[in-house]
C-alpha cells in the first residue's frame, strides 16, 4: 500500500511562490494599464513637443579683417642695355603707353658706324671666300686656304650680327600696356649701362599682401571670395579673391602670406592706398 507524506511548511512555500509571484504581476500590470495602452490609474501620460526643420548643406564664411597695402600685379622697371646719351624720352608719370611704343631712344651714331664698317668686312670675306672656291675647283690653292677663307666670313657674320644687336638696344619699346609711374633721367643725360630710367605699371589689376596666422591659412583655398575696403574711397566694399598662397610660413610668427587681387580696379583706386 503506498501513501502520500505530508507537505513540511518550508515544501509549501516552494511550490506556491513561484505561482503568487505571476499573479502579482499579472495584478499590476491590469491595475495600471487599459487594452489601449493608455494609463487608468494616476496621472496623464505625457505629451513631448518636436520642431521639425529642413537640413540643407551651406558654406560657412571666415571672418577676418587685416590690412594691407594695394600694390600694382605687375610693374617693370625699364633698364637700359647699351650706353649712350638720352635723346629721346617722350613720357612723363601718369601717362599712358601702349606695347610697342618708343619710350627710350639713346644716341646711335656710333653704333650704326661700327655696324657699316663690319658689314664691309663681311661683304669683302664674301667676296675673298668665292675667289678661293673658283682657286680651289682647279686646284690651285689648299684645303687651308679654303678653311681659313671660310672661318673669315663666318667671323664676319659674327661681329654683324653682334653691332646689330648692339643697335637694337638703343630705342627701347613699351612691353606691356601700362602707365609710367616713375621718370628717372632726362633727355641730354649719359646714361650708363643697366641705369633704369622708367618705371611702367599695370593699372589693371591690383593686389595686396596680407599675414595670416597657421591656423587660418589651412582653411584658405585659392579663388576664395574677399571683400576688400579701401579707406580712400570711403570704406566702399569691394569684391576680391585670393589669387596666391604663399607655401612657406614665418618660423618666428608662425604666419604665412595671401595675396588678394583686386579686379576690376574700382574707379580712384591706385597702388599705396591702405586697403
Amino acid at each position: 500500500m503506498l501513501t502520500r507524506s505530508p507537505l513540511f511548511p518550508g515544501q509549501l512555500l516552494k511550490h506556491t511562490l513561484p505561482f503568487i509571484t505571476i499573479l502579482s504581476l499579472l495584478g499590476m500590470s491590469a491595475c495600471t494599464e487599459s487594452p489601449s495602452g493608455n494609463k487608468i490609474a494616476g496621472k496623464a501620460k505625457p505629451v513631448h513637443l518636436v520642431e521639425t526643420v529642413t537640413v540643407q548643406r551651406a558654406k560657412l564664411d571666415i571672418e577676418k579683417t587685416r590690412n594691407g597695402t594695394l600694390r600694382a600685379l605687375r610693374e617693370v622697371k625699364i633698364y637700359n642695355q647699351e650706353e649712350g646719351q638720352i635723346v629721346a624720352l617722350p613720357y612723363y608719370p601718369g601717362d599712358v603707353v601702349k606695347q610697342g611704343d618708343v619710350i627710350v631712344r639713346l644716341d646711335d651714331k656710333l653704333l650704326r658706324s661700327q655696324l657699316a664698317r663690319a658689314s664691309a668686312t663681311r661683304h669683302k670675306a664674301e667676296r675673298d671666300l668665292r675667289r678661293i672656291q673658283d682657286l680651289y675647283k682647279k686646284k690651285l690653292v689648299s684645303d687651308e686656304e679654303l678653311s681659313s677663307a671660310e672661318t673669315e666670313l663666318e667671323v664676319a657674320k659674327a661681329d654683324e650680327d653682334v653691332l646689330t644687336t648692339r643697335l637694337s638696344y638703343t630705342t627701347i619699346k613699351s612691353p606691356m600696356n601700362g602707365i609710367v609711374t616713375a621718370r628717372l633721367s632726362e633727355p641730354g643725360n649719359i646714361a650708363e649701362r643697366y641705369s633704369q630710367l622708367l618705371t611702367l605699371s599695370d593699372p589693371t589689376s591690383l593686389v595686396t599682401d596680407v599675414t595670416v596666422s597657421e591656423l587660418l591659412i589651412t582653411k584658405l583655398a585659392l579663388n576664395q571670395k574677399v571683400q576688400v575696403s579701401i579707406d580712400a574711397l570711403g570704406g566702399k566694399i569691394y569684391q576680391g579673391h585670393i589669387s596666391r598662397i604663399y607655401p612657406n610660413l614665418d618660423p618666428v610668427t608662425r604666419r604665412g602670406t595671401i595675396e588678394v587681387e583686386l579686379k576690376p580696379v574700382p574707379k580712384g583706386a591706385s597702388p599705396g592706398q591702405l586697403c
